[in-house]
């Protein structure tokens, strides 16, 4: 229990951490509760050897105990919450939703989503559209592609596609030589923002 001279590890944090929550008897009864001490584990935790009374087990519970629990019982088990959380999440949220959309039309206001939305719909619904803007536009730049959401991908392959009355994106071939992408996909931040790491695989 003595705090290494240069303090703890990752592992060893999380499992004081753990400790700590354990001693209220009270909060380990409830179920979000016990969610949070899992998620103190779904990560892998750095282990430092030299912080450690023993190697051999520092690197038993490095290379095979932590893993194991990880994959067997920690993130298996937060799957399934965050499954059984998300019916119940949408079901609070999509009205909230529907309300902003409708007091958005009736002030004749836009958001940036919106702006998004109404773009890829007019190119994929209006080929003359499509074909206008490509003309316009010969070539198509985009930097920090990792951070293309699904919306951007699609206006981009609309932008780009050889046939114009293609609805379906993601059956579009770029015109040679009109498309250049730029992204590193160790620096994906913008999840928050819809940004999906997916769409950066895919194209």
């Amino acid at each position: 229990d003595e705090e290494p001279k240069m303090g703890y590890d990752k592992l060893q944090e999380a499992v004081l951490s753990v400790k700590r929550m354990k001693g209220f008897y009270d909060y380990i009864k409830e179920d979000y509760n016990k969610i949070e001490l899992l998620e103190n584990f779904s990560k892998s935790e750095k282990i430092t050897l030299n912080r450690w009374t023993s190697k051999e087990k520092a690197k038993e519970y490095r290379d095979s105990l932590v893993l194991e629990l990880q994959e067997k019982v920690i993130n298996p088990t937060l799957q399934q919450w965050r499954e059984y959380c998300y019916a119940y999440t949408i079901k609070f949220v999509l009205p909230a939703v529907e309300y902003y959309h409708e007091l958005r039309q009736k002030v004749s206001m836009l958001n940036f989503q919106d702006l998004l939305l109404k773009t890829s719909c007019l190119l994929r619904d209006y080929p003359e559209v499509r074909q206008y803007f490509q003309q316009k536009y010969k070539c198509l730049l985009v930097d920090e592609f990792q951070d293309t959401d699904p919306i951007q991908a699609e206006i981009i392959f609309y932008l780009t596609g050889q046939d114009v009355y293609e609805k379906n994106w993601q059956k579009l071939m770029p015109r040679p030589g009109s498309l250049f992408v730029v992204g590193d996909p160790q620096q994906s931040i913008y999840r928050f923002r819809r940004a999906d790491i997916a769409i950066y695989n895919l194209v």
